[in-house]
């Protein structure tokens, strides 16, 4: 898998796509998540949650037809997750996406990976994942917006998770 990885992420670098806004919705995107009558560490995890402000900067190697669903995945999962979604002025976290669709025998691999940046550029936790379309061999054209929205989702849980740990 960590060849595959590298390879896409080698194939995506070599496209020279474009970084692409994902904060089309703009500030505010997410609702706040009440504390009252919630263990200590349960409030701790979620005022972690709460704190962050998130601006994805890019998802670069996607196709314009995948950028719409995993933008919903990600804005709609946010949105029950607690997380905030803002611009770049605004946010405490940069998200970067670099992703690839990989024809193998006869089915598409998207490789995804994110990096969670601060303020001052410094990579402080990696998302890394892929989604396999079975049947189907090819390249972006193949790949299914529920797909796309998939790996909005799992990103974002992804996220949670980490900063409900403390960003550890």
């Amino acid at each position: 898998m960590a060849c595959l990885l590298l390879a896409g992420m080698a194939v995506t670098a070599c496209k020279g796509t474009d970084a692409i806004n994902l904060n089309q919705e703009g500030p505010g995107a997410s609702a706040g998540i009440g504390t009252t009558g919630v263990p200590v560490d349960q409030q701790a995890a979620s005022a972690a949650i709460a704190d962050a402000r998130l601006h994805f900067a890019a998802a670069v190697g996607t196709s314009a037809e995948a950028l719409k669903p995993l933008q919903d995945g990600l804005n709609q999962r946010a949105r029950q997750r607690g997380l905030q979604i803002e611009l770049e002025s605004d946010a405490t976290l940069l998200v970067t996406g670099y992703f690839s669709a990989v024809a193998e025998e006869q089915q598409t691999i998207v490789i995804y990976v994110w990096d969670v940046s601060d303020k001052a550029g410094n990579r402080l936790h990696r998302i890394q994942g892929q989604e396999r379309i079975a049947g189907r061999s090819g390249g972006w054209e193949v790949v299914e917006a529920s797909t796309m929205t998939s790996i909005g989702s799992k990103t974002i849980d992804e996220l949670a998770e980490w900063l409900a740990r403390g960003r550890a």
